[in-house]
């Protein structure tokens, strides 16, 4: 009789224990402010974009920017990248003496790799020993060495190659092949895109740049030469599409140590015929508001 006094009496007190607990717990809920959800985060606001000094697009600031870009050591510019790339849009000339023309048919040979590839190293030879003639540097070294490394294979990685072991930055051969690749285009590039980019926007056209190096009297010279075309909706393609043509020539002494002259002229521009010429002369003008460059003399009649 005790045992089970004792047994109900526990239960007892076991059973209030949880009702005063459930109590509790019902008057803590019913009571307590309610919480207020979280505000979803919002997105980080976006930084702004840095405020960049215009370009000087004098022409001082201009042989500037490429004076920095030519006095870079060799290994910083693409010069083993580019010449082999454009070694097929490259022609040398001394005066009016074509010596080397990339594009002929003896560096092609369309079926048969194997054969095209002697072609190609023998117009890397060519255009570097051509070079090398030109302007009076010792051509010994390219003639010892320039295939034995080309012939291994990759002509740009070869060819980089034997410009880290046989040439120094003061190589006049390397001086005038550091203004015959796409960083010393940057400077007349951004340029013309500050200017004319933002208004009239175009892209340059595939295949479309081609090189001249040439030896007139005491100066030897290298213009590179881009086919560009505009860029517009297709809806405005009728009243403003135009394509046209730049040069960028750099003029040096024989030693390639001083760049005597460099200029930026648009010598051909040509427009859909249904673009009104007042839409015509307006796209000249704001070309001509980029002070490192002209127009030829044919382009001038829309604007005088």
């Amino acid at each position: 009789m005790g045992l089970v006094l004792g047994t109900s009496t526990w239960a007892i007190c076991g059973a209030f224990s949880i009702t005063l607990a459930c109590a509790y717990l019902y008057y803590k809920n019913s009571f307590q402010p309610t919480k207020t959800l979280p505000k979803s985060i919002p997105p980080p606001k976006r930084a702004p974009y840095p405020d960049y000094e215009p370009l000087d697009t004098s022409l001082e600031g201009l042989i500037k920017d490429m004076e920095r870009t030519r006095n870079l050591p060799v290994n910083k510019l693409p010069v083993a990248v580019d010449i082999p790339r454009l070694g097929r849009k490259t022609d040398i000339y001394d005066g009016e003496n074509l010596l080397v023309q990339g594009g002929a048919d003896r560096y092609d040979s369309p079926d048969d790799e194997n054969e095209l590839f002697k072609r190609r190293v023998d117009l890397m030879y060519d255009i570097w020993i051509t070079i090398a003639r030109l302007v009076n540097e010792d051509p010994t070294v390219i003639d010892q060495h320039l295939r034995s490394y080309l012939d291994n294979g990759e002509i740009g990685l070869y060819l980089g190659n034997f410009i880290r072991d046989h040439c120094s930055d003061d190589n006049k051969v390397i001086k005038l092949l550091k203004v015959c690749n796409q960083s010393i285009l940057a400077s007349a590039v951004l340029r013309m895109k500050q200017v004319v980019g933002n208004d009239w926007p175009y892209k340059d056209l595939r295949g479309g740049w081609n090189v001249i190096i040439k030896r007139e009297g005491n100066t030897i010279s290298v213009t590179h030469s881009k086919q560009e075309q505009s860029w517009e909706t297709s809806n405005k393609y009728a009243e403003q599409h135009f394509s046209f043509v730049w040069d960028f020539r750099i003029v040096f002494d024989l030693n390639v140590d001083k760049m005597v002259d460099a200029s930026i002229t648009i010598s051909k521009m040509d427009f859909v015929e249904t673009v009104p010429l007042d839409t015509r002369k307006k796209i000249i003008a704001c070309f001509l508001q980029c002070s490192c460059l002209r127009v030829s003399d044919e382009l001038m009649e829309y604007v005088e």
